[in-house]
């Protein structure tokens, strides 16, 4: 029972006293520490994480050989996500139905094994996305050249039961000669 204003002085301290041992203020101290800390981590190795071969169990065992009393993977990916969204910027789109079709080459070669001779053979990887739906076609093809292009956007249309108004390309080698505004 909490005593009267007048009274006051020791019964406020008490009160502190008992809030202290009760909430652990020393382990929310600790808690404050080690997100600033880790926010100032974040902000040092941000550009880090968009590297190739960067991955977010490399940077929190970098985190952890940094702060050895430093969070678990899962809590230091969940404060990451949120130092990301605040950090993102991002903006939201509004796409027709059928009005276009985003094509490009994924990025890096992809390799499947011949059953027969057991060989590595490298690969491109054609991807279409039709943005309004999210509906995605892949097709892998041996390179970019016209004839595996042109077998793509045909396989591609076929696939979708039609052609759009648009088919918007990320200047593809084989679709853009010289780029211009």
């Amino acid at each position: 029972m909490l005593l009267p204003a007048s009274d006051a002085g020791s019964p406020e301290l008490l009160n502190q006293d008992l809030a202290d041992k009760a909430y652990n203020n020393d382990h929310l101290e600790h808690d404050a520490l080690r997100i600033e800390q880790l926010s100032q981590y974040f902000t040092s190795c941000q550009c880090e994480l968009s590297k190739t071969g960067v991955t977010r169990q490399l940077l929190w065992q970098e985190y952890l050989a940094l702060y050895p009393d430093g969070y678990s993977y899962s809590r230091y990916c969940y404060h990451l996500k949120l130092h990301l969204k605040k950090s993102d910027v991002s903006m939201h789109l509004e796409y027709q139905p059928v009005d276009m079709i985003m094509i490009d080459f994924a990025g890096k070669k992809q390799h499947y094994v011949d059953v027969t001779t057991g060989e590595y053979i490298e690969c491109q990887v054609f991807v279409a996305i039709l943005p309004y739906s999210g509906l995605i076609f892949c097709k892998a093809v041996h390179s970019q050249q016209t004839a595996d292009f042109t077998t793509c956007i045909n396989s591609m249309l076929k696939y979708y039961g039609g052609a759009p108004s648009t088919i918007l390309c990320d200047n593809l080698k084989t679709a853009v000669i010289r780029p211009s505004r």
